[in-house]
């Protein structure tokens, strides 16, 4: 003898996929959600290092033809100690010399790290998540 199929049976079975079509649709768009905003807080946080970079290059403190290492050492201090979220800050001359860096027994020291070739970049700025001599 074949299963007799009844109307309540069905009905479960219509009960069982729906909820699995639901559940699977509440975690893909939980996952979705999630990546969607880890990438908007990357690129936000990008463009935050890219404007405090562009503000302390365009500072008349280091465009001045002779810069006193301790203005800029207590500006950039000052300016490190106000901003949320910026560790370290570095500036290197192209000569290689590190003119300043939140270490200062760094300071006037050669940059051993990956120097970045703004030539290639169009816009002059970019992120990168790198390890340096002073960490990621």
């Amino acid at each position: 003898m074949g299963d007799i199929i009844t109307l309540k049976g069905i009905q479960r079975g219509f009960f069982r996929v729906q909820m699995i079509l639901i559940i699977s649709l509440a975690l893909f768009l939980g996952i979705a959600g999630t990546l969607i905003n880890i990438h908007f807080e990357k690129q936000k946080r990008d463009q935050n290092l890219r404007n405090v970079a562009e503000a302390i290059a365009q500072s008349p403190i280091l465009t001045e033809q002779q810069t006193d290492t301790a203005i800029l050492a207590e500006y950039l201090d000052s300016l490190r100690d106000t901003l949320e979220n910026i560790d370290v800050i570095s500036v290197v001359g192209s000569d290689y010399v590190r003119l300043y860096h939140s270490n200062h027994e760094l300071i006037n020291s050669t940059y051993d790290g990956t120097i970045p070739r703004f030539d290639d970049d169009s816009e002059g700025y970019y992120a990168t998540n790198d390890s340096g001599p002073s960490g990621t």
